[in-house]
């Protein structure tokens, strides 16, 4: 969403910005917008957010679930260990359940609380693939969603250091038909091809190896 359309909307309104919210408007359960907006997505940092300024005598403040969506999958299905982790972050006995997914997927130790500057595109990473994994996001989405930004996060392109990080057999994935399919499906005029499949074949991986480890949210069925 660009500014203009938050000016526009304020024109309408007498320089206010309402709020629209869409009860359950995502699958997920979370709340979406009207009016082509959604306030809960704002990147965070982003003009649009300094760009909104609260009446005199008000505040804005932006609140957070902590993790809601990823609780509840979680706590739904049984997935007990990933909710053993939660109460060990929230407990401040563990690191954050998205770094150490993040962990997992660099093959080093990720904490995006104590090394917010080193480990923030990581600890997006492993956040991202938490939350989205979850309501089964497939890798063909993944690589589009993780490539322009999602989550209000920065945009990711997986590189061959992903590929030697983690031990990502780009050959056997182009090899498969379906694997192919969806890369040519995906790919864009400015593309460079050999780019798009080691981008695609590390979003697979990512994919696949987090979804062998919560074994129960993926066979819940609501």
């Amino acid at each position: 969403v660009s500014q203009s359309r938050y000016i526009e909307i304020a024109k309408r309104n007498n320089g206010f910005l309402p709020v629209p919210k869409k009860y359950w408007g995502a699958h997920t359960g979370r709340d979406s917008g009207t009016d082509n907006i959604n306030l809960a997505n704002l990147p965070r940092g982003g003009e649009l957010r300094a760009s909104i300024v609260a009446p005199k005598g008000y505040l804005v403040c932006a609140a957070d679930s902590a993790a809601i969506e990823a609780r509840g999958i979680f706590w739904m299905a049984g997935q007990q260990d990933f909710l053993d982790m939660f109460e060990k972050q929230d407990q401040g006995l563990d690191k954050d359940v998205y770094s150490k997914m993040a962990s997992r997927i660099y093959g080093r130790d990720i904490d995006r609380k104590k090394r917010p500057v080193e480990d923030f595109i990581p600890g997006f990473i492993g956040k991202a693939v938490t939350l989205g994994c979850n309501y089964q996001l497939y890798w063909p989405k993944f690589q589009g969603m993780i490539r322009v930004g999602m989550l209000g996060g920065p945009g990711v392109l997986f590189d061959e250091k992903f590929v030697d990080t983690l031990e990502v057999d780009v050959v056997e994935f182009a090899k498969d038909r379906f694997n192919m399919k969806e890369v040519k499906r995906t790919f864009r005029s400015w593309d460079n091809r050999k780019t798009q499949v080691i981008h695609c074949a590390v979003s697979k991986k990512i994919i696949d190896d987090y979804r062998k480890s919560i074994e129960k949210v993926t066979k819940f069925r609501k």
